[in-house]
């Protein structure tokens, strides 16, 4: 046991130098608990009468997923080639 919380208090000592990736394992749970409470609320919503029929609702969180993928995918490659090209080429595929 000792052991293991050794290796724990070196890999927090560690993460000191990593602040980007400290800040990204802060800010994940935040955004992924925000993403999901919309969810949560729109399911609700939809369940309630007031909204879409369940199946419209399931495809809507699935569009939203993959959406969200998409975005990821697109972030990555403006990361690599920069935001500008990354807009330019995308207006391109969609002519």
């Amino acid at each position: 046991m000792s052991h293991g919380c050794g290796q724990l208090s070196a890999l927090f000592r560690e993460l000191r130098r990593y602040s980007l990736t400290l800040l990204f394992l802060a800010a994940y749970p935040l955004c992924n608990d925000g993403v999901q409470a919309m969810i949560v609320r729109a399911s609700v919503h939809g369940s309630e009468g007031r909204g879409p029929d369940g199946t419209a609702l399931i495809g809507a969180v699935l569009l939203v997923r993959v959406l969200a993928a998409a975005g990821a995918l697109l972030g990555r490659h403006a990361a690599r080639h920069g935001a500008k090209r990354t807009l330019l080429a995308h207006r391109r595929c969609g002519r």
